[in-house]
């Protein structure tokens, strides 16, 4: 299957947002986020644990759902920070623009907050090409990602039916997530090895470029 095959009749898209749409941590490192996590809940140093995600499912597995509502909102108050020095992903404005002159949905689904979400979407103007953002439950790092919650919330939100989806994200989570909700997924390799993984993972097609989205999506006609 090509990718205009796979988008050809796609009706909603879901992207993942620290990846497909933007490098949520380019001027604020994501190493530097998880510490300001670590020293504020003066937990032990875990020194093998750089993901701030982690941190967050660290936090409740440990102490419970009090200390991971905690990590969340000192992790929240760093996501917005960050998102203010976020990149923009190459092709992504392109992939949006694309959808809406194809009368196709989008939603944002990630473990990213969707505070943070929304405040790029705005600092970018892109709010107006974006139909839903489903970001982390707060306090539950249990239902992020690869756990389908935010898809299936996304897809309820937009009254659509799992065999119209596809979701484009860059990480296995992202993959297991559209394999256990049952939706169509593309991996998006915007790194050295990260195709192999992808596509075992599950994926059956990878793209390295989201200019290649928006180029298949380009050749759809208004719904």
């Amino acid at each position: 299957m090509t990718l205009s095959d796979m988008l050809g009749d796609v009706n909603v898209v879901l992207l993942d947002f620290d990846g497909p749409v933007c490098d949520v941590y380019a001027g604020y490192p994501a190493t530097e986020v998880a510490r300001r996590v670590i020293d504020a809940l003066a937990i032990e140093d875990p020194d093998d644990v750089t993901d701030p995600l982690e941190i967050l499912r660290r936090a409740e597995g440990r102490s419970g759902q009090p200390a991971a509502m905690r990590a969340d909102d000192i992790l929240k108050a760093a996501e917005l920070d960050a998102v203010q020095s976020s990149r923009p992903t190459p092709g992504a404005t392109e992939v949006l623009t694309a959808c809406r002159r194809a009368g196709v949905p989008v939603a944002i689904v990630s473990n990213n907050s969707e505070p943070a979400i929304r405040r790029y979407l705005s600092l970018h103007r892109l709010d107006q090409l974006v139909d839903g953002v489903a970001g982390r439950p707060h306090g539950r790092p249990d239902r992020m990602k690869p756990h389908p919650y935010l898809l299936d919330q996304a897809v309820s939100n937009l009254r659509a039916s799992r065999d119209e989806v596809v979701l484009i994200g860059d990480s296995a989570t992202d993959v297991e997530a559209a394999m256990r909700a049952d939706f169509r997924v593309i991996g998006y390799a915007n790194k050295p090895g990260k195709e192999l993984h992808l596509r075992q993972g599950g994926a059956a097609l990878v793209v390295h470029s989201m200019r290649e989205v928006a180029a298949a999506l380009a050749t759809r006609t208004l719904l």
